[in-house]
């Protein structure tokens, strides 16, 4: 009975699968990290091969970064590289397809610290360290001179949104540090095709809805309206396509705390689909956008 009833999930399973054309299905082993594993982040090298960073609770809550070479999560670098305690890590992948990770740093206070990957071992890019303040939600994105940039809600200005990018020698404000008009919470930034960069928040001076700014060359400017959800906005994350349209999702508070997409139509926002179409309550909302320009 029990040979019946796995060939009959087996015969099931590939019935699914004929009828679907495809299926989700794992990359390498689920669960490759050697323990308890937060604060994860994906990108993908120029080649296809993905690499992940994450908060590593079997190395100390330290930084712990793994790619897919074809058959199996390996480690880049050494597990746990961070210093100390590492939280809110990100990871972006430049032009050379070298890694580069943004984490709130308690070896250094909880401010901002950036490291790559040498060929060899993890090592600063500038100051470890280098916020005026604590930077909690930090995320981090290259422009296409693999300029990198990080936005973080900035303990030294008021919780508000600060932007830096690292010029070769240090890392320096992109405009006014705090421009964010109120304090926010789930920075997260892009770059589009003329390297300029974005940033979404959840806006506490909007009601703790979704805004989006970019930079002009001189100044933080809102894109659309800031507070553009109907409701309040969580998990806020941006992507950019091919034309340069900016897409954010979130966790949508008047939509039963389910997923949104919406997208600037160079004058408004508007919804992407549904709002509110996952099938129940979302968390940890995160987008990307293909080459062919799908959400």
């Amino acid at each position: 009975m029990k040979k019946l009833f796995i060939f009959s999930c087996l015969l099931v399973l590939a019935l699914l699968s004929r009828a679907n054309g495809q299926l989700w299905q794992n990359v390498g082993n689920a669960g490759f990290s050697a323990g308890a594993a937060s604060y994860t982040s994906i990108a993908i090298d120029g080649s296809g091969t993905p690499f992940v960073v994450y908060r590593d609770e079997e190395n100390g809550y330290k930084a712990t970064v793994m790619k897919f070479n074809g058959a199996n999560w390996v480690n880049v670098g050494s597990p746990g590289f961070s210093t100390e305690w590492a939280s809110y890590t990100s990871i972006a992948i430049d032009g050379n397809n070298v890694p580069y990770v943004v984490y709130t740093d308690y070896g250094n206070n909880g401010n901002a610290t950036v490291m790559k990957f040498n060929g060899s071992e993890w090592v600063n890019v500038g100051a470890a360290g280098f916020s005026a303040g604590e930077a909690d939600y930090t995320s981090i994105a290259i422009d296409g001179n693999n300029v990198p940039y990080v936005t973080y809600q900035d303990f030294g200005n008021d919780y508000k949104a600060t932007v830096m990018k690292f010029n070769g020698s240090e890392w320096v404000n992109v405009g006014a540090p705090g421009f964010s008009a109120d304090w926010v919470e789930y920075t997260s930034i892009a770059i589009d095709g003329n390297n300029v960069p974005y940033v979404a928040y959840m806006d506490n001076g909007n009601g703790n809805k979704a805004a989006v700014m970019k930079f002009n060359g001189s100044e933080w400017v809102n894109v659309g309206a800031p507070g553009f959800s109907a409701d309040q906005a969580s998990y806020t994350s941006i992507a950019i396509d091919g034309n340069n349209v900016p897409y954010v999702t979130y966790v949508d508070y008047g939509n039963g705390y389910k997923a949104t997409v919406m997208k600037f139509n160079g004058t408004a926002w508007v919804n992407v689909g549904a709002p509110g179409f996952s099938a129940g309550d979302a968390d940890y909302t995160s987008i990307a956008i293909d080459g062919s320009g799908i959400p």
